[in-house]
């Protein structure tokens, strides 16, 4: 900010999340909907989030890729080998700058192959 004699503040904290993003109420909306193994040992997972928008990838905590949604808003991603453990993907979307504007609210969860058992509350 200038004042009328000229005097420049200092620049304020950078705002997080960036302004248009709004906190919750403006909150991008990402979901895993559809997880299909195939027998070569990858699998396709299948979601929806904003129209045209980047979507990020984890098995855990490592990243595994990225898909674009089409303008309907739904996108798709082919996992590598998945065989001999098992994975918990979540998905976030991520606006133009990278920062995250949403986090799916659930993880895929696919088996090793052997006996798993999942046990929840």
């Amino acid at each position: 900010a200038t004042d009328a004699a000229g005097n420049t503040s200092a620049l304020s904290q950078p705002i997080d999340p960036p302004i248009g993003h709004g906190g919750t109420k403006d909150a991008a909306t990402v979901e895993v909907t559809n997880v299909r193994q195939h027998w070569d040992h990858t699998a396709t997972i299948k979601g929806t989030a904003d129209p045209s928008s980047e979507i990020k990838l984890y098995d855990g905590t490592s990243s595994v890729g990225s898909a674009t949604t089409g303008a309907d808003g739904k996108w798709s991603f082919q996992t590598s080998d998945l065989s001999g453990k098992s994975h918990a993907f979540t998905a976030e979307q991520v606006d133009t700058t990278g920062h995250v504007v949403g986090t799916s609210s659930g993880e895929a969860i696919i088996g090793s192959g052997l006996s798993n058992t999942l046990t929840g509350t």
